[in-house]
């Protein structure tokens, strides 16, 4: 036998219309529609399966509806600039091939081993600047949770953040939502966030540390337990490191500085794999990947993160100016009372 029920909820400027069916001792369904009451414009869609084996659910918000503009629907400046700079620099050390090629067959044919490439990397001077783009993936039985962010950083010569301007979708527990934009000029000891349409404002010195971040991933990988694991092969222009490994305790650190949160417990297998791209002709750091799978015991998970490094030292500083709604910010006390709070 099955059943469906329709029920409609008032809520304080929404309509919530929920439709559940089942069949008995089989499965069970539910979708939830929320109506702004004004407009009657859907604002979000949620959606549960749940039968004997297994269990989903799925979540849709739409946000500004009619007043999204064109520009909106473009490339960032600096996305379109980055792509722009790393086809250029791939051009650049495309057409030295043969000369160092030349120079190569003049050296020893031996490849240097993953320390020593780690070690030429960690200590080159400290970046001025550098764009990065982000993603992540948390896949288990019951939730997929996905992150990214792209943007330009700016360090200080003691490789402190000056500036930054990136765009971030993070974690759906964020009082304002996924989406946001987060800004500080060279020099400023304020840092501004945009969630949906309104900025706030918090001291730089209240805020911690910001990961994924390319020094402390530096010094994440500056670790010799970890480099002498791994393989080394080479390309025109990028060493890869890769390593392989069940012992999660040795990337544990590198993790968390990626943002990625995994459980484990004795009565789980758990196995690791991570990428590492370095130019062969500055030794900078071009991508880090990592993907961690835990099996077994109540909950089995797939992690993957990957970030991406490119126009190392060439970021305009016109870049880090604050974008002009920022003249309004809120004090970032203000956030968990906005409006903007209302899904």
């Amino acid at each position: 036998m099955s059943t469906l029920v329709i029920v409609i909820l008032p809520l304080a400027n929404l309509y919530a219309l929920r439709l559940e069916g089942d069949k008995k001792g089989i499965e069970n369904s539910k979708m939830e529609l929320v109506f702004d009451q004004k407009d009657l414009h859907l604002k979000a869609v949620t959606f549960q399966y749940e039968d004997d084996e297994n269990w989903r659910s799925a979540q849709l918000t739409i946000e500004d509806i009619n007043q999204v503009s064109d520009k909106d629907l473009s490339l960032a400046s600096w996305t379109v600039e980055a792509q722009e700079y790393e086809e250029s620099s791939e051009s650049s050390e495309t057409s030295n091939d043969s000369q160092a090629s030349d120079e190569s067959s003049e050296r020893s044919e031996t490849k240097p081993t993953a320390s020593k490439i780690v070690e030429e990397m960690t200590q080159k001077p400290v970046l001025s600047s550098v764009f990065m783009s982000y993603e992540s993936a948390s896949m288990s039985d019951d939730k997929t949770s996905i992150k990214a962010l792209e943007g330009d950083m700016a360090y200080d010569k003691q490789g402190k953040i000056s500036g930054l301007h990136f765009y971030a979708i993070m974690e759906p527990t964020l009082p304002d939502g996924r989406f946001m934009e987060v800004a500080k000029s060279l020099g400023d000891d304020l840092v501004y966030g945009r969630f949906n349409s309104q900025w706030y404002k918090v001291p730089a010195d209240q805020i911690g540390d910001t990961n994924p971040e390319y020094q402390q991933l530096l010094s994440a990988l500056a670790d010799e337990s970890l480099t002498k694991q791994m393989t080394v092969e080479e390309s025109d222009n990028t060493y890869t490191l890769s390593l392989e490994s069940k012992k999660l305790d040795s990337i544990r650190y590198l993790a968390r500085k990626m943002l990625m949160d995994f459980v484990e417990s004795d009565k789980q297998e758990a196995n690791f794999s991570l990428t590492i791209e370095v130019s062969k002709k500055d030794y900078y750091l071009k991508s880090l990947t990592l993907k961690i799978q835990t099996k077994g015991g109540v909950n089995s998970h797939n992690d993957y993160a990957r970030v991406s490094f490119n126009r190392h030292n060439a970021v305009p500083d016109k870049h880090f100016e604050l974008p002009k709604d920022t003249q309004n910010a809120r004090p970032i006390e203000e956030l968990s009372s906005s409006d903007e709070s209302n899904w």
